[in-house]
Protein backbone atom coordinates (compact mmCIF):
# COMPACT_ATOMS: atom_id res chain seq x y z
CA UNK A 1 0.00 0.00 0.00
CA UNK A 2 2.89 2.25 0.97
CA UNK A 3 4.52 1.46 -2.38
CA UNK A 4 1.14 2.30 -4.46
CA UNK A 5 1.09 5.51 -2.22
CA UNK A 6 5.00 6.52 -3.48
CA UNK A 7 4.44 5.56 -7.03
CA UNK A 8 1.70 7.90 -7.23
CA UNK A 9 3.41 10.67 -5.55
CA UNK A 10 6.09 10.34 -8.39
CA UNK A 11 4.25 10.14 -10.95
CA UNK A 12 2.31 13.36 -10.07
CA UNK A 13 4.96 15.48 -9.58
CA UNK A 14 6.84 14.52 -12.97
CA UNK A 15 3.23 15.57 -14.40
CA UNK A 16 3.39 18.70 -12.73
CA UNK A 17 7.20 19.54 -13.42
CA UNK A 18 5.92 18.73 -17.36
CA UNK A 19 2.98 21.43 -16.85
CA UNK A 20 5.61 23.92 -15.77
CA UNK A 21 7.92 23.44 -18.68
CA UNK A 22 5.32 23.67 -21.27
CA UNK A 23 3.59 26.75 -19.26
CA UNK A 24 7.26 28.66 -19.75
CA UNK A 25 7.87 27.94 -23.20
CA UNK A 26 8.61 31.17 -25.11
CA UNK A 27 6.53 30.24 -27.62
CA UNK A 28 3.32 29.78 -25.60
CA UNK A 29 4.23 33.73 -24.13
CA UNK A 30 1.43 36.47 -24.78
CA UNK A 31 2.37 39.33 -26.43
CA UNK A 32 3.96 41.81 -24.85
CA UNK A 33 3.41 45.66 -25.90
CA UNK A 34 6.32 47.83 -24.59
CA UNK A 35 5.16 51.87 -24.11
CA UNK A 36 7.72 54.22 -25.11
CA UNK A 37 8.75 56.73 -22.24
CA UNK A 38 8.78 60.63 -22.92
CA UNK A 39 11.08 63.10 -21.43
CA UNK A 40 7.41 65.57 -21.87
CA UNK A 41 4.41 62.75 -21.81
CA UNK A 42 1.80 65.75 -22.80
CA UNK A 43 3.33 66.00 -25.63
CA UNK A 44 4.41 62.43 -27.19
CA UNK A 45 8.53 64.34 -27.14
CA UNK A 46 11.35 64.28 -25.25
CA UNK A 47 13.59 67.34 -24.95
CA UNK A 48 15.26 68.81 -28.24
CA UNK A 49 13.00 67.11 -30.25
CA UNK A 50 11.32 69.38 -33.19
CA UNK A 51 7.63 70.80 -33.00
CA UNK A 52 5.54 73.85 -33.56
CA UNK A 53 4.32 76.28 -32.09
CA UNK A 54 0.50 77.49 -31.62
CA UNK A 55 1.09 80.13 -34.24
CA UNK A 56 2.93 77.42 -36.89
CA UNK A 57 6.12 78.80 -35.60
CA UNK A 58 8.66 75.75 -36.00
CA UNK A 59 10.61 75.17 -32.70
CA UNK A 60 12.30 72.80 -29.91
CA UNK A 61 10.87 71.26 -26.95
CA UNK A 62 12.69 73.07 -24.31
CA UNK A 63 13.55 71.81 -20.62
CA UNK A 64 10.01 73.20 -19.34
CA UNK A 65 8.02 70.71 -21.86
CA UNK A 66 7.46 74.24 -23.80
CA UNK A 67 7.47 74.52 -27.48
CA UNK A 68 10.05 77.02 -27.99
CA UNK A 69 10.27 79.26 -31.34
CA UNK A 70 13.31 79.09 -33.11
CA UNK A 71 12.33 81.15 -35.17
CA UNK A 72 13.91 84.90 -35.21
CA UNK A 73 11.51 87.66 -34.62
CA UNK A 74 12.48 91.06 -35.16
CA UNK A 75 10.91 94.62 -34.78
CA UNK A 76 11.50 95.11 -38.76
CA UNK A 77 10.43 91.61 -40.31
CA UNK A 78 11.08 92.76 -43.67
CA UNK A 79 14.57 94.19 -42.97
CA UNK A 80 15.11 91.58 -40.22
CA UNK A 81 16.88 93.49 -38.25
CA UNK A 82 15.47 95.47 -34.95
CA UNK A 83 14.85 99.09 -33.92
CA UNK A 84 18.46 100.65 -33.14
CA UNK A 85 20.67 97.97 -34.77
CA UNK A 86 22.99 99.74 -37.95
CA UNK A 87 22.04 99.68 -40.88
CA UNK A 88 22.72 101.19 -44.59
CA UNK A 89 21.83 102.74 -47.40
CA UNK A 90 23.46 102.85 -50.83
CA UNK A 91 25.99 105.10 -49.68
CA UNK A 92 25.62 106.12 -46.07
CA UNK A 93 25.50 104.19 -42.69
CA UNK A 94 22.65 105.14 -40.22
CA UNK A 95 20.06 103.02 -37.36
CA UNK A 96 17.17 101.61 -37.93
CA UNK A 97 14.04 103.99 -36.43
CA UNK A 98 10.74 102.87 -34.75
CA UNK A 99 9.16 103.52 -38.61
CA UNK A 100 11.57 100.39 -39.59
CA UNK A 101 13.59 102.74 -42.07
CA UNK A 102 17.11 103.31 -42.12
CA UNK A 103 17.74 106.41 -40.88
CA UNK A 104 20.89 108.21 -41.86
CA UNK A 105 20.35 111.29 -40.38
CA UNK A 106 22.61 111.11 -37.29
CA UNK A 107 25.74 113.02 -36.62
CA UNK A 108 28.86 111.24 -35.57
CA UNK A 109 32.18 112.91 -33.82
CA UNK A 110 34.06 110.69 -36.69
CA UNK A 111 31.47 109.94 -39.70
CA UNK A 112 34.33 107.92 -41.04
CA UNK A 113 34.24 105.60 -38.45
CA UNK A 114 30.38 105.82 -37.28
CA UNK A 115 31.65 106.65 -34.05
CA UNK A 116 32.22 109.60 -31.32
CA UNK A 117 34.92 110.88 -29.75
CA UNK A 118 35.53 108.31 -26.23
CA UNK A 119 33.88 105.17 -28.10
CA UNK A 120 35.90 102.30 -27.06
CA UNK A 121 37.67 100.96 -30.45
CA UNK A 122 40.47 98.24 -31.50
CA UNK A 123 43.46 98.72 -33.56
CA UNK A 124 46.09 96.25 -34.32
CA UNK A 125 47.90 97.04 -31.10
CA UNK A 126 44.93 96.13 -29.43
CA UNK A 127 41.93 97.67 -27.30
CA UNK A 128 41.53 101.72 -27.38
CA UNK A 129 39.57 104.91 -27.53
CA UNK A 130 38.30 107.65 -30.26
CA UNK A 131 40.53 110.71 -29.67
CA UNK A 132 39.85 113.89 -30.75
CA UNK A 133 41.52 113.35 -33.86
CA UNK A 134 39.07 110.77 -35.09
CA UNK A 135 41.93 108.22 -34.37
CA UNK A 136 41.26 104.95 -32.91
CA UNK A 137 44.36 105.76 -29.93
CA UNK A 138 45.61 102.47 -27.95
CA UNK A 139 44.57 102.89 -24.10
CA UNK A 140 48.16 103.84 -21.92
CA UNK A 141 48.70 102.29 -18.90
CA UNK A 142 50.98 103.32 -16.31
CA UNK A 143 51.76 99.34 -16.43
CA UNK A 144 51.03 97.94 -19.65
CA UNK A 145 51.62 94.47 -18.81
CA UNK A 146 48.87 94.79 -16.34
CA UNK A 147 46.65 96.73 -18.19
CA UNK A 148 46.39 98.40 -15.13
CA UNK A 149 47.17 102.28 -13.58
CA UNK A 150 49.22 103.49 -10.53
CA UNK A 151 46.93 102.51 -7.61
CA UNK A 152 44.22 100.08 -9.67
CA UNK A 153 43.35 96.90 -7.38
CA UNK A 154 45.19 93.81 -7.96
CA UNK A 155 45.17 90.32 -6.18
CA UNK A 156 48.27 88.74 -5.40
CA UNK A 157 49.30 85.65 -6.18
CA UNK A 158 47.61 83.88 -3.09
CA UNK A 159 44.53 85.97 -4.03
CA UNK A 160 45.48 88.25 -1.09
CA UNK A 161 43.78 92.07 -2.72
CA UNK A 162 46.20 95.10 -3.04
CA UNK A 163 46.91 97.43 -5.15
CA UNK A 164 49.14 98.95 -7.44
CA UNK A 165 52.17 100.00 -6.45
CA UNK A 166 54.68 102.49 -8.25
CA UNK A 167 56.75 100.09 -9.49
CA UNK A 168 54.25 97.86 -11.76
CA UNK A 169 53.69 95.12 -8.85
CA UNK A 170 50.85 94.48 -6.93
CA UNK A 171 51.16 95.52 -3.35
CA UNK A 172 49.50 94.32 -0.40
CA UNK A 173 47.02 96.62 1.11
CA UNK A 174 48.35 98.35 3.85
CA UNK A 175 46.46 99.25 7.20
CA UNK A 176 46.94 103.18 5.91
CA UNK A 177 47.72 105.51 3.63
CA UNK A 178 47.79 108.92 3.57
CA UNK A 179 46.60 108.82 0.06
CA UNK A 180 44.71 105.72 -0.54
CA UNK A 181 43.96 106.00 -4.14
CA UNK A 182 47.12 106.34 -5.24
CA UNK A 183 48.71 103.87 -2.93
CA UNK A 184 50.86 106.22 -1.30
CA UNK A 185 51.48 108.99 1.35
CA UNK A 186 51.96 112.44 1.42
CA UNK A 187 55.46 113.55 -0.04
CA UNK A 188 56.40 109.84 -2.16
CA UNK A 189 57.47 110.30 -5.17
CA UNK A 190 55.27 109.99 -8.30
CA UNK A 191 54.50 110.18 -11.88
CA UNK A 192 51.94 112.52 -13.15
CA UNK A 193 49.51 111.46 -16.19
CA UNK A 194 51.27 113.40 -18.39
CA UNK A 195 54.74 111.45 -17.48
CA UNK A 196 56.25 113.96 -15.46
CA UNK A 197 58.06 112.90 -11.71
CA UNK A 198 56.51 114.74 -9.15
CA UNK A 199 55.63 114.50 -5.21
CA UNK A 200 51.81 113.50 -3.71
CA UNK A 201 50.82 116.62 -2.21
CA UNK A 202 48.33 116.69 0.68
CA UNK A 203 45.12 116.77 -1.37
CA UNK A 204 46.65 113.56 -2.71
CA UNK A 205 47.12 114.96 -6.27
CA UNK A 206 50.40 113.93 -8.29
CA UNK A 207 51.96 117.58 -9.27
CA UNK A 208 55.51 118.01 -10.87
CA UNK A 209 58.27 120.01 -9.11
CA UNK A 210 60.30 120.17 -13.15
CA UNK A 211 57.96 122.32 -14.94
CA UNK A 212 56.16 126.28 -14.29
CA UNK A 213 52.67 124.99 -14.49
CA UNK A 214 52.23 121.14 -13.23
CA UNK A 215 48.54 120.69 -13.40
CA UNK A 216 48.80 122.01 -17.23
CA UNK A 217 52.51 120.13 -17.76
CA UNK A 218 53.56 123.18 -19.19
CA UNK A 219 56.05 126.10 -18.98
CA UNK A 220 55.47 129.64 -19.13
CA UNK A 221 55.43 130.68 -22.92
CA UNK A 222 55.06 127.09 -24.10
CA UNK A 223 52.18 127.38 -26.97
CA UNK A 224 49.11 126.14 -25.77
CA UNK A 225 45.37 125.22 -27.93
CA UNK A 226 42.09 124.79 -26.53
CA UNK A 227 38.56 124.52 -27.90
CA UNK A 228 37.66 128.05 -28.02
CA UNK A 229 42.07 129.60 -28.18
CA UNK A 230 43.50 127.95 -31.60
CA UNK A 231 46.58 129.23 -30.52
CA UNK A 232 47.59 130.72 -27.72
CA UNK A 233 50.52 130.97 -25.53
CA UNK A 234 50.79 129.59 -21.50
CA UNK A 235 50.81 133.26 -19.56
CA UNK A 236 52.46 134.05 -15.81
CA UNK A 237 49.15 132.42 -14.68
CA UNK A 238 49.40 129.07 -16.26
CA UNK A 239 46.62 130.44 -18.48
CA UNK A 240 46.38 129.66 -22.07
CA UNK A 241 46.41 133.35 -23.47
CA UNK A 242 45.56 134.03 -27.07
CA UNK A 243 48.33 135.37 -29.35
CA UNK A 244 47.35 138.65 -30.59
CA UNK A 245 46.15 138.65 -33.71
CA UNK A 246 44.86 141.28 -36.20
CA UNK A 247 41.45 139.60 -36.72
CA UNK A 248 41.30 137.40 -33.30
CA UNK A 249 38.18 135.55 -34.59
CA UNK A 250 40.13 133.73 -37.55
CA UNK A 251 43.13 133.98 -35.24
CA UNK A 252 44.83 135.30 -38.29
CA UNK A 253 46.26 138.41 -39.53
CA UNK A 254 45.14 140.50 -42.55
CA UNK A 255 47.20 139.56 -45.16
CA UNK A 256 47.38 135.42 -44.09
CA UNK A 257 45.77 132.93 -46.67
CA UNK A 258 42.61 131.89 -45.48
CA UNK A 259 39.85 128.89 -46.32
CA UNK A 260 36.31 129.72 -46.08
CA UNK A 261 33.69 127.07 -44.98
CA UNK A 262 32.93 126.14 -48.24
CA UNK A 263 36.77 125.14 -48.95
CA UNK A 264 37.92 128.07 -51.22
CA UNK A 265 41.27 129.20 -50.94
CA UNK A 266 41.50 133.34 -49.99
CA UNK A 267 43.17 135.75 -48.30
CA UNK A 268 42.42 137.35 -44.82
CA UNK A 269 41.28 141.46 -46.03
CA UNK A 270 41.16 144.77 -43.99
CA UNK A 271 37.38 143.45 -42.48
CA UNK A 272 38.88 140.11 -41.11
CA UNK A 273 36.99 138.09 -43.91
CA UNK A 274 37.96 135.40 -46.05
CA UNK A 275 38.19 136.90 -49.18
CA UNK A 276 38.22 134.94 -52.50
CA UNK A 277 38.48 136.94 -56.19
CA UNK A 278 38.01 136.48 -59.92
CA UNK A 279 35.87 132.77 -59.47
CA UNK A 280 32.82 132.09 -60.75
CA UNK A 281 30.89 131.74 -57.19
CA UNK A 282 32.52 134.95 -55.06
CA UNK A 283 30.25 133.67 -52.06
CA UNK A 284 31.89 130.53 -52.00
CA UNK A 285 35.47 131.57 -53.14
CA UNK A 286 35.10 128.63 -55.68
CA UNK A 287 34.02 128.00 -59.66
CA UNK A 288 31.32 125.45 -60.73
CA UNK A 289 31.88 122.32 -60.62
CA UNK A 290 34.81 122.28 -58.23
CA UNK A 291 34.66 120.51 -54.80
CA UNK A 292 33.37 121.76 -51.78
CA UNK A 293 32.38 121.30 -48.56
CA UNK A 294 28.76 120.67 -47.80
CA UNK A 295 29.54 120.03 -44.18
CA UNK A 296 32.75 119.45 -42.27
CA UNK A 297 32.39 115.80 -43.47
CA UNK A 298 30.68 115.76 -46.53
CA UNK A 299 31.88 116.62 -50.08
CA UNK A 300 30.31 117.76 -53.03
CA UNK A 301 30.43 120.10 -55.89
CA UNK A 302 29.67 123.69 -56.71
CA UNK A 303 26.35 123.42 -59.03
CA UNK A 304 25.97 126.09 -62.10
CA UNK A 305 23.57 128.15 -59.62
CA UNK A 306 26.40 128.39 -57.11
CA UNK A 307 25.16 125.94 -54.42
CA UNK A 308 27.83 123.35 -53.22
CA UNK A 309 25.61 119.88 -53.14
CA UNK A 310 25.70 116.89 -54.21
CA UNK A 311 25.61 115.43 -58.52
CA UNK A 312 23.13 113.10 -57.61
CA UNK A 313 20.86 114.71 -54.88
CA UNK A 314 18.06 111.85 -54.70
CA UNK A 315 21.48 109.30 -53.57
CA UNK A 316 23.00 111.74 -51.30
CA UNK A 317 26.03 111.02 -53.29
CA UNK A 318 28.52 112.34 -56.20
CA UNK A 319 29.04 110.26 -59.30
CA UNK A 320 31.59 107.75 -58.32
CA UNK A 321 31.29 107.33 -55.06
CA UNK A 322 30.63 103.37 -53.99
CA UNK A 323 27.00 102.04 -53.80
CA UNK A 324 25.42 98.82 -52.95
CA UNK A 325 22.98 97.77 -55.37
CA UNK A 326 19.26 97.00 -54.87
CA UNK A 327 20.08 93.18 -54.37
CA UNK A 328 23.15 93.90 -52.11
CA UNK A 329 26.19 94.12 -54.82
CA UNK A 330 28.65 96.51 -54.79
CA UNK A 331 28.75 99.18 -57.37
CA UNK A 332 29.33 102.74 -58.36
CA UNK A 333 27.31 106.20 -59.01
CA UNK A 334 26.77 106.32 -62.81
CA UNK A 335 26.32 109.18 -64.52
CA UNK A 336 22.75 108.83 -64.42
CA UNK A 337 23.09 108.68 -60.88
CA UNK A 338 22.28 105.17 -60.78
CA UNK A 339 24.26 102.59 -58.56
CA UNK A 340 25.67 100.18 -61.47
CA UNK A 341 26.93 97.31 -60.58
CA UNK A 342 30.40 96.03 -61.04
CA UNK A 343 31.95 93.85 -63.80
CA UNK A 344 30.13 90.40 -61.99
CA UNK A 345 28.71 87.11 -63.12
CA UNK A 346 25.54 88.49 -62.30
CA UNK A 347 24.95 92.36 -62.68
CA UNK A 348 21.65 92.21 -61.81
CA UNK A 349 23.04 91.06 -58.12
CA UNK A 350 26.64 92.93 -58.65
CA UNK A 351 28.05 89.54 -57.45
CA UNK A 352 29.49 86.60 -59.15
CA UNK A 353 28.62 82.86 -58.72
CA UNK A 354 29.42 81.52 -55.41
CA UNK A 355 29.06 84.61 -54.21
CA UNK A 356 27.22 84.62 -50.42
CA UNK A 357 23.76 86.86 -51.21
CA UNK A 358 21.02 88.48 -49.03
CA UNK A 359 17.71 86.43 -49.01
CA UNK A 360 14.33 87.82 -47.72
CA UNK A 361 13.88 85.49 -44.65
CA UNK A 362 16.48 83.02 -43.03
CA UNK A 363 19.96 82.56 -43.65
CA UNK A 364 22.05 84.54 -46.54
CA UNK A 365 22.23 82.02 -49.51
CA UNK A 366 24.51 81.33 -52.70
CA UNK A 367 24.47 83.04 -56.20
CA UNK A 368 23.78 79.73 -58.45
CA UNK A 369 24.67 79.50 -62.48
CA UNK A 370 21.60 80.87 -63.59
CA UNK A 371 22.29 84.23 -60.73
CA UNK A 372 19.86 83.17 -58.50
CA UNK A 373 19.91 83.38 -54.89
CA UNK A 374 19.44 79.67 -53.77
CA UNK A 375 20.31 77.80 -50.55
CA UNK A 376 20.81 73.92 -49.93
CA UNK A 377 20.31 71.75 -47.13
CA UNK A 378 17.41 70.50 -44.86
CA UNK A 379 14.70 72.76 -46.21
CA UNK A 380 12.81 74.88 -43.88
CA UNK A 381 9.24 73.84 -44.92
CA UNK A 382 10.15 69.70 -45.51
CA UNK A 383 6.22 69.68 -46.71
CA UNK A 384 6.42 71.93 -48.89
CA UNK A 385 10.10 70.99 -50.20
CA UNK A 386 11.05 74.95 -49.92
CA UNK A 387 13.56 77.14 -47.98
CA UNK A 388 11.88 80.67 -46.52
CA UNK A 389 12.41 83.24 -49.07
CA UNK A 390 11.26 81.04 -52.02
CA UNK A 391 8.82 82.40 -54.54
CA UNK A 392 5.77 80.54 -54.96
CA UNK A 393 1.82 81.36 -55.61
CA UNK A 394 -0.26 81.94 -53.96
CA UNK A 395 -4.10 80.91 -53.64
CA UNK A 396 -5.34 83.56 -55.49
CA UNK A 397 -2.90 83.28 -58.28
CA UNK A 398 -0.26 86.01 -57.53
CA UNK A 399 3.67 85.58 -56.60
CA UNK A 400 4.68 85.39 -53.26
CA UNK A 401 7.57 83.96 -51.21
CA UNK A 402 7.29 81.04 -48.51
CA UNK A 403 7.44 82.72 -44.81
CA UNK A 404 8.99 81.60 -41.58
CA UNK A 405 5.57 80.02 -40.71
CA UNK A 406 6.00 77.91 -43.70
CA UNK A 407 2.70 79.90 -45.68
CA UNK A 408 3.25 81.48 -48.87
CA UNK A 409 2.13 84.76 -48.83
Amino acid sequence: MKTSNVFFKFAFLLLLGGATLVGCDTENLDETTLMPVFDCPDLEANYGDDCVTANGLVGIVNQLCECESTVVEYDCPDLEANIGDDCSTATQVGVVDENCECDTDITFDCPDLSANVGDPCQNPAGPGTINDDCECESNIFDCPDLGLNFGDDCNLADGTPGFVGQDCSCVENPTTYDCPSLGANVGDHCITATGWEGTVTEDCQCISDLVDCPDAGLNIGDPCQTILIPNGTINADCECEAVAVDCPDLGLNIGDTCQNPAGGVGTVNGDCECEVLDVDCPSLGLNIGDQCAITATLVGYVSDDCFCEYQCPMLQANIGDDCITALGGPGTINANCECEGLDVDCPDLGLNVGDECPRIFGPDGTVSGDCECERDGPFDCPDLEAYWGDPCIKADGSPGVITPNCFCS
